[in-house]
């Protein structure tokens, strides 16, 4: 019997080194709490607080560490995902000299897919959100008993694009509904969304989205940059004018700016921390149309659980993209 191959083999197998996929789920998931204050002059002050949990969940192919950003890792990789988003919100105001008060709180939820054919991009979900508002009159309004009201808006998106290379551009269509204290009001309008992705050698990534509002229009950017290999740092920020509130005839300008950053000491275990201030006016800037400046805080946990490989790799790993997509 000849066991020249055999031990031949065993050698080899001996003598090569040895690796091990580490356990892995096909998901990270994300929480956040959230809190703050506004002020508005000559109206009045109040805090809002809130919190939010979401998940992508990776199709066909893991989230492989690959070595590039954390962050921009599913981006550059391609993964087709499902996105799930829950948050929910209250505010509390109150002027000290009329007694007027104003509170209220809202939450929505937000399922989502996106999706790779070669260079095509096909994507699609659907959003809901709830809110609820309650005035307290002060003995120098017109108003002569609580005022309160519940808003619903739902809708379906569809979302077409391409991608060359890190470079992306896709287009959306949300067709809404509101529902006013259980009134279905006729869809008269949708929102139609352009939006601009692409990621900057060595380490960078941006994008930037063009929307419709009712009577004007908005832009919203974001700008991330890797620090180190353990520190990511964001921009991001909006303007808007139009009409923004469900039941607001007034357009309104509305501005924001926020700045974070992201510490991880394992490629596992992310703390993200926020800081934003945004600002709202009616368009016909006067004495009677004061500007609402809002502060928030946010700390949010990201749980990512990327392939990787144990012991030393003496070569490249391949590829995570399929033959198909690599073209």
């Amino acid at each position: 019997m000849n066991l020249a191959l055999p031990v031949l083999s065993l050698l080899l197998w001996q003598a090569g080194p040895t690796h091990g996929i580490e356990s892995t789920w096909p998901a990270d998931f994300y929480a956040s709490l959230s809190g703050g204050g506004f002020h508005q002059p000559e109206a009045y002050d109040g805090w809002q607080a809130g919190g939010g949990v979401g998940a992508n969940w990776y199709l066909r192919r893991p989230l492989v560490d690959d070595g590039s950003p954390l962050s921009m890792q599913a981006f550059l990789q391609r993964l087709d995902r499902l996105s799930f988003k829950l948050d929910a919100a209250g505010f509390g105001a109150k002027d000290s000299f009329s007694l007027y008060e104003h509170s209220g709180h809202s939450a929505s939820a937000s399922l989502s897919g996106l999706f790779y054919l070669r260079d095509l991009i096909l994507g699609g979900g659907i959003h809901y959100s709830w809110a609820y508002d309650l005035q307290h009159p002060s003995p120098l309004s017109d108003l002569t008993s609580d005022q309160s009201h519940t808003t619903q808006l739902a809708y379906p998106e569809l979302t077409l694009g391409v991608r060359s290379g890190t470079f992306e551009c896709e287009g959306s269509y949300r067709f809404k509904t509101y529902f006013d204290d259980g009134r279905v009001r006729t869809p008269r309008w949708g929102q139609a969304v352009v939006g601009l992705r692409n990621f900057l050698e060595p380490q960078a990534y941006w994008s930037a989205f063009i929307y419709t509002l009712v009577d004007g229009a908005g832009l919203s950017f974001d700008f991330e940059f890797s620090a180190s290999p353990w520190l990511g740092i964001w921009l991001s920020g909006y303007l808007e004018r139009g009409v923004v509130y469900v039941n607001s005839q007034n357009d309104y300008d509305r501005m924001s700016f926020s700045v974070g950053v992201g510490w991880w000491k394992s490629n596992r275990f992310e703390l993200q921390f926020s800081l934003a201030v945004f600002t709202a006016q009616r368009e016909s800037v006067g004495a009677s149309n004061p500007t609402l400046i809002t502060g928030l805080g946010t700390f949010g946990v990201l749980l990512r659980a990327p392939q990787r490989y144990r012991g030393q790799v003496t070569s490249p790993l391949a590829d995570p993209l399929p033959a198909d997509a690599a073209q």
